[in-house]
């Protein structure tokens, strides 16, 4: 089987810590904002949705409906 060859991998790029943080944190801060804060078409959060699974799963919704 022959192995690929990635151009540039291994290689250390020396980069300015104030300049990696300008160019990646807007980039990271949407993705955050996408994935987490903007429910889903069921109306939960994945915050909450992890809550209410983690409560069914602990039988605490056992309650009537």
């Amino acid at each position: 089987m022959e192995r690929a060859h990635i151009l540039g991998a291994g290689e250390i790029e020396v980069q300015p810590i104030t300049e990696t943080i300008e160019t990646n944190y807007m980039p990271y801060a949407m993705s955050v904002i996408m994935s987490r804060a903007i429910p889903e078409i069921d109306g939960f959060k994945p915050s909450h949705r992890k809550l209410l699974y983690t409560m069914y799963k602990m039988g605490l919704l056992s309650g009537p409906r």
